[in-house]
């Protein structure tokens, strides 16, 4: 497996995971946590990878920085422009923690065209996916803005900065495990 280039990627494990009931980074999923997974599949391909978490003593055991929030309870807008601040490198793929799967082709395609853009989002079936895209440190005091203004959508990012949606299916791959039921189902799916 080859590296992808000079790039940074960024887990976002920093949410409460009220919808879920517990730490959805730390579900085992094959025994091991979520967060240990995905991290383990970015491995080969990130010179760098970021943990973007406000409890860093449980991400320790990953050996990877583990990036606090700057500005509290600001959601993950807040995460990104944290983690993008400490980033060693310009273009960052940002994953949240409860992506289990991770499309390589398909983020290697994003990190390729962010060459000219700040950010690379994927659109599926007219939904923005903005926790599985590509933002460039560019965009830092664009994000610093928006949290000054009390602005946590991240959606709002999008029109002020040199933006690329792409339109793909993500229907065969991408889930999102936001509810218990939604974590039971992928178990099930995948038999671990």
């Amino acid at each position: 497996m080859m590296s992808l280039g000079k790039y940074t990627a960024i887990i976002l494990a920093g949410g409460k995971s009220s919808r879920m009931g517990t730490s959805k980074a730390l579900l085992p999923v094959n025994g091991k946590p979520i967060i240990e997974n995905i991290a383990n599949a970015l491995n080969p391909y990130f010179d760098e990878i970021l943990i973007s978490a406000n409890q860093e003593d449980i991400y320790k055991y990953l050996k990877r920085p583990v990036i606090k929030d700057e500005v509290k309870d600001k959601g993950p807008l807040s995460g990104i422009y944290s983690a993008l601040k400490e980033s060693s490198n310009e273009k960052n793929f940002i994953i949240a923690c409860d992506i289990p799967n991770i499309n390589i082709e398909l983020s290697k395609t994003m990190l390729e065209m962010s060459e000219n853009f700040d950010v690379v989002i994927p659109c599926n079936n007219g939904k923005y996916e903005p926790l599985y895209a590509v933002y460039s440190k560019r965009i830092i005091p664009v994000i610093k803005r928006l949290l000054d203004a009390n602005s946590r959508k991240i959606i709002r990012l999008l029109p002020l900065c040199r933006t690329k949606v792409i339109s793909v299916s993500m229907d065969d791959w991408y889930i999102n495990l936001n509810e218990r039921y939604d974590y039971e189902k992928y178990i099930q799916e995948v038999g671990a």
